[in-house]
């Protein structure tokens, strides 16, 4: 079949020009890589912020302090206290759930291991409105909190930064800035990376945090879980006008705190990655047409070599392919004849390969007549050789005379 046939002389090519054909797979792999590996980082990007955020929980605002006023000047950043997310708790009905942090980097030592972790003091509620689920152990109690016990609970990937398993740390005791803590919980990993790695921490009570770890009243913010029934926009109301009230903010002053919705992060860095992933794809489009035009060089040199080589042999003859199976086997041209009785060139039989074969004949020039008998000799074919020419003798012309000794034929043809 005529798609076989191209197949064969296809992988021929390929065969007779083995550089060139890496060279070419060589541009359409690099270019298709590209462009896979590109997309492949910005969806990763993607999900993984999405996941991230996701773990976190849509439902959740985050109340943070903001700039203070002080006798009509813009100051530092305001001061919140645990009393503002009790009050939120205790007087927003939107709000179901409140978590003060106070989040510090501290230095942890543990079998004569130590190193920088980030350590959060919480309230017991913290893992109901984070969806953290304590994979060891426990997560501590109210009780331990008001108590201001040393009870510590460590993320999920806190106990390789120790070279050791959560099991071997619980019950154990750490050392946090030379303060003795029991750890009574691991949580699950929720996974991250980078400076939202959430798994890295270390939990301990507010209480404790204040006046045992941090030395100060102060909070760096608190997080709220919205109830059923009502809206972000209604909880970020209501959690306004309790912290005014609780800040003593008079009508016309600028709040000196402000409400982030996880939500509307998740659509910002979802925007943001999706434009990381669209400049992505253009740079490994870009590396795809260069690819590309490469490609189209190596192919050009090919089809131009390939038609100065077909002039070549059709000028020596050659006419159709080699006869297949089936196919009837197309006439060998031959060369003319010279001479009476002579042939020129070796004796190739008929259906020769194609690499024997010779250019087209040419007419076999005419003899000149006879003076006397005004005739002309007589061709006929060669035993064997279809289309090839032979003088057939008829004679000596009467008025002809050896060569060189008069007029008449010189006793050759051709």
């Amino acid at each position: 079949m005529l798609f076989f046939e191209i197949i064969r002389v296809a992988l021929q090519a390929i065969n007779a020009n083995k550089m060139r054909s890496i060279l070419t797979m060589l541009g359409i792999v690099i270019g298709v890589a590209a462009v896979i590996t590109m997309v492949a980082l910005g969806t990763g990007a993607q999900r993984s912020v999405e996941a991230q955020l996701q773990a976190l929980g849509t439902n959740v605002l985050t109340v943070r302090p903001g700039q203070g006023w002080h006798r009509g000047v813009r100051s530092g950043s305001s001061r919140m206290y645990l009393t503002d997310a009790y009050a939120v708790e205790d007087r927003a009905d939107a709000i179901l759930l409140a978590a003060p942090e106070m989040v510090s980097s501290a230095q942890v030592e543990f079998n004569r291991s130590n190193a920088s972790i980030r350590v959060t003091g919480t309230t017991a509620n913290f893992a109901e409105l984070n969806s953290f689920e304590a994979e060891y152990g426990r997560f501590f109690t109210a009780e331990e909190d008001a108590g201001r016990r040393r009870v510590a609970v460590l993320g999920g990937t806190v106990p390789e930064v120790f070279d050791s398993t959560p099991l071997e740390m619980l019950g154990q005791r750490i050392s946090i800035r030379n303060v003795t803590f029991e750890v009574v919980g691991v949580l699950e990993a929720k996974g991250g990376s980078g400076w939202f790695n959430q798994d890295e921490r270390i939990f301990i009570p507010v209480q404790a945090a204040q006046f045992r770890i941090m030395g100060t009243d102060r909070i760096g913010s608190f997080n709220v879980k919205i109830a059923d029934g009502y809206s972000a926009t209604a909880a970020m109301g209501q959690i306004e006008q309790v912290m005014r009230r609780e800040h003593k903010l008079r009508v016309g002053d600028d709040n000196d705190f402000y409400v982030q919705d996880r939500a509307e992060l998740m659509g910002t860095m979802q925007e943001a990655t999706k434009t990381f992933t669209f400049l992505l794809a253009g740079i490994a489009a870009v590396s795809l047409l260069v690819g590309g035009i490469g490609i189209m060089n190596i192919m050009l040199v090919s089809v131009t070599e390939r038609t100065r080589e077909i002039g070549i042999r059709m000028a020596m003859g050659a006419t159709l392919i080699e006869p297949g199976p089936g196919r009837k086997p197309c006439p060998e041209p031959l060369r003319p004849t010279r001479g009476a009785g002579r042939r020129s060139g070796p004796d190739w039989p008929p259906g020769a390969p194609a690499r024997h074969r010779r250019r087209a004949p040419r007419p076999p020039r005419r003899s000149r007549p006879c003076p006397q008998t005004r005739a002309r000799p007589r061709y006929s074919s060669w035993p064997g050789w279809p289309g090839s020419s032979r003088l057939r003798s008829p004679g000596r012309c009467p008025g002809s005379r050896p060569p060189g000794t008069g007029p008449g034929l010189r006793g050759e043809i051709g």
